[in-house]
């Protein structure tokens, strides 16, 4: 913007005044806004529904300008049977938006019972004192009188869901804002505010519930939502009955304001696997293979479709039994680029399995203090994430395994990481097969001379390379 002596101004514009003195141009910012100020009301409509005590009354109003500051004085409706608004906070006069950028807060109290029905706009009236000096303006606000709001979760007589005797378990429940007998579409209802979400085991049944996803949820007249909690059945208490019965607990804005509804689930075992899991727990990355009788082994993808995952562990809570862990690149990849995440990273952990003092400080992030953790623990929660991962994709437990090793095992590792296998999976040591590496490595070799009929005997070399040794 140039102004050497008048400019017309139509428009609010922000922009730079330039003018031409004899020491020189002087420049100064200028900002113009329109000569009456725009009021704008937060929010804009409000929601009303009549049912006893349930209809939504009060509200927090907000103005503010739509450009650059104003004193506000006073409010007050225009024609609106059954409201008052409260405009005490205005006394002695208000700048807004204040330095935190909040407007002028009124206290807008409906009766709904005295509401028609329909949608209408009353108005605002407010004083106010500009750069132009006193003034009034007139602020639109939409109300809009619905049915009350309305739950209804869409599961709840259907066949129980089935779920499995292990951790990561997915619930999933659908709720919606109508009818609870689903009878109408519910688009006429209020808006649904449902302000905590709780899935309750039963009491002492060793059973762990976690939502995945926000605890508030809002749903408008007719809408639904999906959603999912993570259910940890692996320490349930041995019982007769396969079904179990959750609580759902709501909290809303509805006249109930808490809702309560029954969740059975039928829980089942999960078969035995027939077959062997083969697990290659390697100095930089682990990987592990499922081989069913009869059947040809399958390696199993453990993160982001990959065959194999760095042999890296990341404490998240060690508040929790077994503690809340990250595995393989991502907390490999965090702990390179931060050094705060990399104090609760473990690496090397075959390597620590064989040295004297296998112990470590690591710093979890919650609770956020020093503690030590001794190479097998590590190796032991790092395979349990990996146990997760075949219980989900075999839906089967393990009790066979063939664990390889470097060709020189000290018996020291050797034992720990019979421990380490143990702790993750609960099995026998007679049901643990080691295998050293360079015998695993001939394998594929003596599978396809075992199926080919070759008279002519042969020799064959397997070398073990092995990766750097620091203890």
């Amino acid at each position: 913007m140039l102004l050497d002596s008048v400019a017309d101004l139509t428009e609010p514009e922000a922009g730079s005044v330039v003018l031409g003195t004899v020491a020189g141009e002087a420049r100064t910012e200028v900002l113009v806004i329109e000569k009456d100020p725009v009021l704008l009301a937060s929010p804009q409509v409000v929601e009303v529904w009549q049912q006893g005590r349930a209809g939504r009354k009060d509200w927090t109003i907000e103005i503010v300008p739509d450009m650059g500051k104003i004193l506000l004085l006073a409010a007050q409706l225009d024609g609106l049977p059954g409201a008052t608004l409260d405009d005490t906070s205005l006394l002695g006069g208000r700048v807004v938006p204040d330095e935190r950028g909040a407007g002028g807060r009124l206290e807008l109290r409906i009766e709904a019972a005295k509401l028609g029905e329909g949608n209408s706009t009353v108005q605002i009236l407010v004083a106010y004192e500009a750069s132009e000096g006193p003034g009034t303006a007139k602020v639109d606000l939409g109300i809009h009188v619905r049915r009350a709001p309305q739950f209804r979760w869409a599961e709840q007589n259907r066949d129980p869901k089935v779920l499995y005797q292990t951790d990561g378990q997915e619930m999933r429940l659908t709720f919606h804002n109508q009818n609870p007998d689903g009878t109408d579409s519910g688009l006429s209802n209020a808006m649904l505010e449902i302000r905590s979400i709780r899935l309750i085991p039963p009491a002492d049944s060793g059973i762990v519930v976690e939502l995945n996803g926000d605890e508030q949820v809002t749903l408008a007249g007719g809408a639904s939502r999906e959603v999912t909690f993570l259910v940890d059945f692996t320490g349930i208490k041995a019982q007769t009955n396969p079904f179990v019965e959750f609580r759902l607990e709501l909290r809303t804005n509805m006249l109930t304001e808490l809702v309560k509804r029954p969740v059975t689930v039928e829980v089942r075992k999960l078969p035995q696997f027939a077959g062997i899991v083969a697990i290659d727990f390697g100095s930089s990355n682990t990987c592990c293979a499922v081989v069913e009788e009869g059947s040809e082994p399958r390696i199993l993808a453990l993160e982001k479709g990959e065959q194999a995952a760095p042999t890296v562990i990341r404490y998240l809570d060690m508040t929790k039994k077994p503690p809340e862990v990250q595995v393989g690149s991502v907390p490999k990849e965090d702990a390179a680029m931060n050094g705060q995440i990399a104090a609760g990273v473990a690496d090397r952990l075959k390597q620590r399995l064989r040295a004297r003092n296998q112990e470590k400080p690591l710093m979890p992030q919650k609770p956020p203090r020093w503690v030590m953790r001794k190479a097998s623990d590590e190796a032991g929660d790092y395979l349990k994430v990996l146990r997760r991962v075949a219980e989900r994709t075999q839906m089967a437990i393990f009790e066979t395994f063939i664990l390889t090793h470097p060709a020189r095992c000290p018996l020291r590792q050797h034992r720990r990481l019979t421990q380490a296998l143990q702790q993750a999976f609960g099995t026998e040591k007679d049901q643990i097969t080691f295998l050293p590496e360079p015998i695993a490595a001939l394998l594929p070799l003596i599978k396809e001379r075992a199926e080919r009929v070759i008279n002519n005997s042969y020799t064959v070399a397997s070398f073990d390379v092995g990766g750097e040794r620091r203890t």
